[in-house]
């Protein structure tokens, strides 16, 4: 879990710097683990890592995609997100085997790596917008097939 606290202070007002200062003074963040046991308020323990295998290639993207879909495997309820990775070649709890795929559905998932970043800043753009956003000359640019 992450908590961000943001504390406001008036600016150029000096007693108001003591007034924040004092209360950032009482906070305390500790671990559920520490929980109930104020001698270990103020410490948490960092799990390590997990050592993940690190993959290459205009396909890298989708190898990691489904070594991590292993150990967090998608809900029931998401059945329909998983006959989508089905049809990228992803197997939920297997590694992604790309010469399984068709070469066309090869060169469809590289060019959906290579460009999704530039969708998501389009998205992110045109948030909240209405439709015709996606008529847009960089929508157009934007859209390809993947199989």
């Amino acid at each position: 879990m992450i908590v961000g606290v943001r504390i406001g202070v008036k600016p150029g007002d000096a007693e108001d710097l003591k007034a924040v200062n004092a209360l950032q003074d009482k906070l305390a963040i500790t671990s559920a683990g520490n929980w109930g046991d104020p001698a270990k308020f103020g410490q948490a323990s960092i799990p390590k890592l997990a050592d993940r295998p690190r993959f290459s290639g205009d396909l890298a993207f989708f190898a990691t995609l489904a070594e991590l879909l292993k150990e967090n495997p998608p809900p029931k309820e998401q059945e329909a997100a998983v006959v989508l990775l089905r049809r990228g070649g992803i197997e939920v709890g297997q590694s992604f085997d790309p010469a399984m795929l068709s070469e066309a559905a090869r060169q469809g998932l590289a060019e959906a790596a290579a460009e999704g970043p530039e969708v998501m800043k389009w998205k992110v753009k045109f948030r909240g917008t209405l439709s015709d956003s996606l008529e847009q000359p960089e929508a157009r640019r934007l859209r390809f097939r993947l199989f």
